[in-house]
């Protein structure tokens, strides 16, 4: 399923397998539960080096943290999705100790939703449709501080 080495520069302006995997050794919890956009952003991340566990609920997404609460740099986090919304389950995440960013991802763009979100514990907010750069971007922002951290 990996294609992290397929060498992708963020912004792939560069075709070459050489170029830098700006997010590297991150590790990434993705919580879509709609399947073509979950593979779509599992592949932006994975191209730019990223070692990503997908989920496909709020639920799940919990479940997988609590069951290893350091493993993750980052979540990527739906709002509509099965069994718990994402704005719950990054309140519980919040609420169970979990420090790593979490970055919110909705269709769905209300003033009134989006601080909800903040409120929530999300560091960051983005609006679908997302691109590739748009996510790499966030991803690399929200992780620059973390280390490798063997699988």
């Amino acid at each position: 399923m990996s294609e992290a080495n397929l060498s992708l520069t963020g912004n792939d302006q560069s075709n070459s397998p050489q170029a830098t995997l700006v997010l590297e050794g991150r590790q990434v919890l993705l919580a879509e539960d709609c399947v073509d956009q979950g593979r779509l952003y599992l592949r932006f991340l994975e191209r730019a080096g990223a070692v990503v566990t997908l989920e496909c609920s709020g639920q799940s997404a919990v479940d997988a943290i609590q069951k290893s609460p350091t493993c993750f740099d980052a979540v990527v986090m739906d709002f509509q999705m099965p069994k718990l919304d994402g704005l719950d389950a990054t309140r519980q995440l919040r609420e169970l100790g979990f420090t790593a960013p979490i970055i919110a991802v909705t269709a769905f763009a209300s003033d009134d939703l989006k601080s909800s979100w903040f409120e929530a514990g999300c560091d960051e907010f983005l609006e679908k449709p997302l691109t590739k750069e748009t996510l790499i971007d966030a991803v690399m922002r929200h992780t620059a501080g973390a280390t490798h951290r063997p699988e």
